[in-house]
């Protein structure tokens, strides 16, 4: 028995035919072998041929050709099922079955036409300049196995090939559908969040296989599946949390559903579902950033690497939501948020930070090797407007001031105050005069709205007999908490001059009096 090889075109190549791959694709003359009885011809590695001398000497060399078998054609549309002849060497009939007598359609350089037979007359077939029958209208009826002959006119030496042909309707189909990816060909899960793993695949007809495996680093483990469902076209096929459990070993885990087979021609479609198995990843510690809003944030996931995998999660109280993950080829968003993307080196770019924008950032990055987690705590900062501190009776600028103080005045009060500002702070009067100057009470009030926050803060000051003016000494509001970060000036200084007007580059101003 002679193995399919790739056909030669010269007798000097047939010492290396032994070293081609064998495929289902090719087919030796029948000729050929039927008369292979006299002459022994060894090969490397060692394989034997009897051929006749006179024969070989007669045919020049390998007689032979390419025709493809299995092949698959469309219902509705035209179609080529592939031959490879030369036709200056060739004469090529094309049978519908292996035992027609009468070509369906015939190929024969110097006839005029070239071209004939019945397939051609009701103009359904003809053949290609390589001897491949075209059929404009495929049909059901088109499946079954061709009988191709070929007569060599420099030999008078015919082949016989057979074609099997599939014939299969319109598949739409441009993947597998995985019951969690709602219509992606990838995505992420949590292993806690699922009970039953789907895989359908709606083009079954003549036939279709579906599988799973899981994709290791240079092979695959296939699983095996028994539960599967076949309704209105469409096949299923299932697996439970409990089976996937025995697989499920690393902290991230790539399972493929591939559909293969008839329906689909020589295609092979496949969709990915990772599985996140959130407590195996080793934790690298965080930290806090903050940016002013509308501007570009840049988180990075812990060392600057190139990392085969990497997810980003988003976390708002309790709820943790995927923003992005880089399955090794492309990005995945699954939420669907332009705003983000991210660098081949597992950066998340923020394009322009807004309140929605604020959370918890958690980057699970596998480099090959290890699975490392590391969290950013992001915060939006809104400046005040405007941007500093105000104190009633003072310029609305950055600089101290100074406030008088009639001598006839035993209280005064002293008011702070900040509008519009993000997150929430506090205000504190802060009395740095050792005597004199007492600090009696201080209240404070914050609207919030639009989740923005005005605050305001008030102090009552006792002067004495022994209150004495020096330039080193100030009252000073400032605002403390994460909103003060949003400040430039986070603290207004308050020089107090009592009983007579100082002339020095800071403006003096009146304050009212408290009875």
């Amino acid at each position: 028995k002679a193995e399919p090889q790739r056909y030669v075109r010269n007798f000097s190549k047939c010492s290396t035919v032994s070293s081609l791959t064998p495929t289902t694709e090719t087919h030796l003359s029948k000729s050929i072998l039927e008369i292979a009885t006299i002459v022994k011809i060894t090969l490397r590695p060692v394989v034997a041929f009897y051929l006749n001398v006179l024969i070989i000497i007669g045919l020049f060399g390998c007689v032979c050709a390419i025709c493809q078998s299995p092949q698959y054609v469309e219902i509705g549309g035209s179609a080529v099922l592939k031959c490879d002849f030369d036709v200056n060497t060739y004469n090529v009939y094309w049978y519908k079955n292996v035992s027609d007598s009468i070509p369906l359609i015939r190929f024969e350089k110097g006839n005029v036409p070239p071209i004939s037979g019945y397939g051609f007359v009701d103009a359904s077939y003809t053949i290609g300049n390589k001897g491949s029958l075209i059929i404009f209208d495929v049909s059901k009826n088109e499946e079954g196995t061709y009988k191709v002959l070929s007569f060599n006119k420099n030999s008078s030496i015919t082949e016989i090939h057979l074609v099997v042909v599939y014939a299969h309707g319109t598949c739409e189909g441009e993947f597998p559908l995985i019951n969690y990816c709602k219509g992606q060909t990838t995505c992420l899960v949590d292993f806690d969040s699922f009970q039953r793993l789907g895989c359908s695949f709606g083009c079954t007809e003549p036939a279709v296989e579906l599988r799973w495996y899981i994709k290791h680093v240079g092979y695959n483990e296939t699983i095996s599946v028994n539960d599967t469902e076949e309704s209105n076209g469409t096949l299923t096929i299932f697996m439970s949390s409990i089976e996937i459990n025995k697989y499920i070993e690393e902290p991230l885990t790539q399972l493929v559903c591939e559909a293969r087979g008839a329906a689909i021609g020589t295609r092979v479609l496949q969709a990915s579902i990772f599985i996140d198995n959130s407590d195996g990843w080793e934790s690298n510690g965080g930290n806090t950033k903050y940016y002013q809003i509308n501007s570009r944030a840049i988180l990075l996931c812990g060392e600057n690497t190139e990392p085969s995998t990497f997810i980003w999660e988003k976390i708002t109280g309790n709820k943790t939501e995927v923003v992005m993950f880089y399955d090794g080829d492309r990005q995945h968003l699954p939420i669907g948020n332009s705003q983000w993307y991210a660098t081949e080196r597992s950066t998340l770019v923020v394009k322009q930070v807004d309140i929605t924008s604020e959370g918890i950032y958690r980057c699970k990055l596998y480099d090959g090797e290890n699975y490392g987690a590391y969290e950013i705590t992001l915060i939006v900062l809104v400046s005040p407007s405007p941007p500093f501190l105000l104190v009633d009776g003072c310029p609305q600028n950055t600089q101290p001031c100074i406030v008088n103080i009639n001598k006839n005045i035993a209280y005064f009060n002293l008011t702070c105050k900040v509008y519009e500002v993000y997150p929430q702070l506090t205000l504190h009067i802060e009395n740095n005069f050792p005597q004199g100057l007492e600090l009696r009470s201080h209240t404070n009030s914050t609207d919030g709205r639009n989740n923005r926050y005005s605050v305001r803060t008030s102090a009552v000051f006792q002067l004495s007999e022994s209150f004495s003016y020096s330039e080193d000494m100030f009252i000073t509001c400032r605002a403390l908490g994460v909103g003060a970060s949003a400040m430039n000036y986070p603290e207004k200084k308050i020089r107090i001059s009592y009983g007579k007007r100082l002339k020095n580059k800071f403006k003096p101003v009146s304050m009212s009096r408290i009875y």
